[in-house]
């Protein structure tokens, strides 16, 4: 099997309001250097925010992955609230 691999990418960081980062991130692969021709795709989203002891977070991603004829999809969303001790 050859490779044949092309990869783009993007991502944004910013510190929107105090003691919060908000991410966004892309990437999409292609392979056509095999015998079935492979793509993957990827976006994210990430918002964190956090006070004293106490974080609060939020994702949403969404993965698109192809080999040959069969793709698959799958998408997340995600809230988590944490405390350290």
């Amino acid at each position: 099997e050859d490779v044949n691999l092309k990869r783009y990418g993007i991502r944004f960081f910013s510190r929107p309001w105090d003691r919060t980062s908000l991410t966004a991130d892309w990437v999409h692969e292609d392979d056509d250097g095999g015998t079935m021709p492979r793509s993957y795709e990827r976006a994210l989203v990430r918002l964190n925010w956090k006070y004293r002891k106490l974080r609060l977070s939020f994702l949403a991603s969404y993965n698109f992955n192809q080999l040959g004829d069969t793709d698959t999809d799958r998408n997340r969303i995600e809230a988590t609230l944490a405390r350290d001790f």
